[in-house]
């Protein structure tokens, strides 16, 4: 199993190309069955990558690690999750105690199923978690991947779930945010139709109507800015009402 200069070894490539008797083969005569290259991949990670789920249960039974992390804490389950391969993720989870494993950046293969907007995924992996709209490093929730990426079923699934339906980042961002900068109106329809606070601002002030002009979502801005309208008058009705009170 000798390696090039990268680290790949013979069994990487097996694993990546799907040929399981060849993988059987090599894993007979190693003492290191799941050998790592210069980036800490594993052959468990490229099986798990090109969705091979044959290979993957044949590694894992070899293997204490059964969820290994590269260098930068990527793990199996992030590249079959990122990669859409829902079999792969069933194989991956099972008998795994951290089912939704943070890598440096603080992404979790529940985060690479919003971007890619594998609802079925979402579900295997929300259904093993208690918190169903997990953050990264910077406050970036499932949602607000979701809602950028303009992944409309998978944001009414998310927000099912959650009490605060626009939750905001570290820098003041939420996925109406988001949605509005890509231009996704059917999501800003979504989440506005959730929320009472149709506008609400970045650490610098911009609203979800700033962003999207600025993004030359011209239309979209106009919808918004009438929607922060609406919002604006209902609130100068009920302060009127007050003070005539």
């Amino acid at each position: 199993n000798h390696t090039r200069n990268d680290g790949t070894a013979p069994l990487h490539m097996a694993a990546r190309n799907g040929h399981l008797k060849v993988c059987e083969l090599i894993i007979e005569n190693l003492g290191n069955k799941n050998p790592k290259d210069y980036l800490g991949y594993t052959p468990l990670h490229q099986a798990a990558k090109s969705g091979h789920e044959e290979i993957c249960e044949l590694m894992k039974k070899q293997l204490k690690e059964n969820n290994p992390a590269s260098n930068d804490g990527t793990t199996p389950l992030h590249l079959a999750s990122n990669s859409g391969h829902l079999k792969v993720c069933e194989v991956m989870i099972k008998n795994l105690r951290n089912k939704n494993p943070q890598d440096i950046y603080g992404f979790t293969p529940l985060l690479y199923a919003a971007f890619q907007g594998s609802v079925e995924i979402y579900m295997l992996l929300s259904n093993h978690l208690m918190n169903k709209n997990p953050t990264s490093n910077n406050g970036t929730t499932v949602l607000h991947i979701a809602a950028g990426r303009g992944h409309l079923k998978l944001c009414k699934l998310i927000m099912d779930n959650l009490g605060n339906k626009n939750p905001i980042s570290d820098t003041n961002f939420t996925p109406l945010h988001y949605a509005a900068i890509y231009g996704h109106t059917d999501v800003c329809v979504l989440i506005l139709m959730n929320v009472q606070d149709k506008m609400p601002e970045t650490h610098d002030g911009k609203t979800p109507a700033m962003l999207a002009i600025e993004n030359n979502n011209f239309e979209l801005g106009q919808y918004l800015k009438d929607a922060e309208q609406v919002k604006l008058d209902e609130n100068l009705a009920t302060q009127d009402l007050r003070d005539e009170k």
